[in-house]
């Protein structure tokens, strides 16, 4: 039976990383919790939707020339010849890996067809009944990519530094899920907290900021 069509149940908790502000260790959480399950025993696949390949790269992946990518899997369903999405999975101490590529850097313009939020949720739903948890790493702004992995996901962690700029950021991106759950068919995503980087209480500026990221995620439940 074609991979894109199989009938099992879809098992993994999908979990997607982002925030579009940079700077906030963004990826830093997501490979550092991808490590945490797997040696807590869980399976876990890490999907890298960032062109600049950072989780990736820090997660030690050597990507053997002629290594399918997570942009070949997209270009594949763009071109209705989708490959299975296992080739493109490399294991890394116990934590798998689904390669990020530069060329993601050009999605936003290369795929304009109809349905084009779907695609990577198209790929996740393949496989996922073969993971307890699949984390989706994400650049550092609300474009194509961002909005592909939010449409892929069950849940979304927000992670935010204590500071303004951050703060406001979270907003913007609270205001960017809600339109995931109205246009792009996923109505149950859901916001699985905000995590708090870096975090600093040594200065009344830090403290302030902590609680009005509190109140944030108090609001968005």
């Amino acid at each position: 039976m074609p991979w894109r069509i199989r009938k099992e149940a879809l098992m993994g908790t999908v979990i997607c990383f982002a925030n579009q502000k940079g700077g906030v260790a963004k990826t830093t959480s997501c490979i550092n919790t991808a490590a945490a399950l797997a040696s807590a025993g869980r399976s876990v696949l890490v999907i890298d939707m960032d062109p600049q390949t950072n989780a990736t790269n820090g997660l030690g992946t050597n990507v053997a020339e002629g290594q399918p990518t997570v942009i070949d899997l997209l270009r594949g369903i763009a071109k209705g010849i989708p490959q299975d999405p296992e080739e493109a999975i490399v294991m890394v101490d116990g934590v798998a890996v689904m390669p990020g590529s530069p060329q993601l850097f050009t999605a936003d313009t290369e795929f304009v067809q109809l349905g084009k939020e779907q695609m990577l949720r198209e790929i996740v739903d393949a496989i996922r009944d073969g993971y307890d948890y699949i984390l989706i790493d994400t650049p550092p702004n609300l474009g194509w990519n961002v909005i592909n992995a939010l449409t892929a996901s069950d849940k979304v962690v927000i992670p935010s530094s204590p500071t303004f700029w951050s703060n406001e950021a979270i907003l913007n991106l609270l205001n960017t899920i809600a339109a995931v759950r109205r246009y792009s068919q996923n109505p149950d995503l859901e916001v699985a907290g905000i995590l708090i980087t870096d975090a600093e209480v040594r200065t009344g500026s830090a403290k302030r900021n902590m609680d009005v990221a509190d109140k944030i995620g108090e609001q968005c439940g």
